[in-house]
């Protein structure tokens, strides 16, 4: 019988062995699990506080009393926030990297002025003259008119058709328009002279062409007239000398475009921010989407000479669109120039915001608000201060919209940039 004990005493000895290397093996795997699941948890807060400090950069941004120059540096504990501004088109581009341990973490976004709890349907800083509304005009919003007023018209026979000049509060309005973000108004105007090699890198145009904002912006610089029909996304700039015409097989998206003359050709569809120096025209049934953004920066080269019909510096044609913000800006006096700065033909429509250093001639409709310094009418004979079937409708665009680079007002995200 001994042998047969033995044999027992050896198998139990073995399965005991067994057991005791599973039990270890299994407490071994239960330590391992948990000290990686601790560490992926550490990990992984420290990635949610890189995040949300990126995102509080942002937020910083968008303060009214926000002093963000093009760069700055918080340093907090063991993190550290960098913030950068670049202006791109209509809008300040905001990127916030946050630095935490080994986390770094990067947001970007578009930012301009936020319309929520802004009611602000017109504001016109022309103080001499009364605002005169003509036939089918409407304004939905608090209007911010002189102490002149602001009453029924009447145009070769055609009066106000309307029972009610203003849905909204009437206010006093300032002989200036509100001023700019100081940060854009300054950076915009270097767009239109030289861009540093340092800070750009220059391609061909290609047909097909893709950049990322967190990328260096590559720039397509033509001399001469330059004609768009390619595909292109993101962190681009087309500039000319001359004139640059988006056909409407153009298939863009957040480009920026820059020269003298730009002209978006009959049903283009598109996201674009524009800058020219001379004229920006929309034909007809074109489309820009929001956010788009058109400024024009007059050199005040004619502003003594008649301009003729549809070379006005912006003219949006019958059934064309913009979403998103619309600016003319010059630097002299005014007063005595009768010339149409702004012209929105009849059945074009602005979703966003309008913003005029000069005179506005409106026939079609702001879904919106509206900054300027005057109306115009021009039916052969000019009628100065007066709107002729043209509607401004502030709750025809809902709170969310974002929009003007206003100096004052809270800013808000119009887009996340990738």
């Amino acid at each position: 019988m001994m042998p047969y004990i033995k044999n027992i005493n050896a198998s139990a000895l073995q399965f005991a062995v067994l057991i005791s290397v599973i039990v270890i093996i299994l407490l071994g795997s239960f330590i391992t699990l948990t000290y990686t699941h601790g560490l992926f948890k550490k990990q992984s807060d420290v990635l949610l506080k890189t995040i949300d400090e990126a995102n509080r950069g942002i937020e910083l941004s968008l303060s009214r009393s926000s002093n963000v120059d093009s760069r700055i540096t918080v340093v907090d504990e063991h993190k550290e926030l960098f913030i950068k501004k670049k202006v791109w088109g209509g809008f300040i581009a905001i990127e916030s990297t946050s630095e935490n341990k080994n986390k770094i973490f990067t947001q970007r976004a578009l930012v301009g002025e936020a319309l929520k709890n802004n009611n602000l349907g017109i504001f016109v800083s022309e103080q001499k003259m009364p605002l005169q509304l003509v036939g089918e005009t409407k304004i939905v919003g608090d209007a911010y008119i002189s102490d002149v007023g602001i009453k029924s018209g009447n145009i070769y026979n055609t009066s106000f058709k309307g029972s009610t000049l203003v849905y909204g509060d009437i206010r006093k309005s300032q002989t200036i328009l509100p001023k700019l973000d100081l940060f854009w108004e300054k950076n915009i105007v270097n767009f239109l002279n030289s861009l540093p090699e340092s800070n750009y890198e220059y391609v061909d145009l290609d047909y097909r062409l893709n950049n990322s904002f967190q990328n260096k912006t590559k720039v397509v610089f033509n001399q001469g007239p330059t004609t768009i029909s390619t595909e292109a996304l993101g962190n681009i700039i087309f500039k000319s000398d001359s004139e640059i015409v988006v056909t409407s097989n153009a298939m863009l998206e957040d480009v920026f475009l820059i020269a003298p003359k730009i002209i978006f050709k009959k049903n283009f569809k598109g996201t674009v921010h524009v800058l020219a120096d001379t004229q920006i025209k929309v034909e007809e049934n074109t489309s820009l989407l929001y956010p788009s953004s058109l400024i024009l920066i007059d050199k005040n080269s004619k502003l003594g000479k008649p301009i003729p019909r549809d070379d006005e510096p912006i003219f949006l044609a019958s059934s064309s669109t913009v979403n998103g913000v619309v600016m003319y800006l010059q630097n002299i006096n005014s007063d005595n120039n009768t010339n149409t700065s702004i012209r929105i033909d009849e059945n074009s429509t602005v979703f966003g915001s309008v913003y005029c250093n000069g005179n506005l001639s409106l026939s079609g409709t702001v879904n919106g608000n509206l900054y300027t310094e005057r109306f115009i009418v021009n039916l052969g004979s000019k009628f100065i201060n007066y709107v002729y079937n043209g509607i401004i409708d502030r709750k025809g665009v809902n709170d969310g919209f974002v929009g003007l680079p206003l100096q004052q007002n809270k800013k808000g995200i119009a887009k996340w940039l990738y």
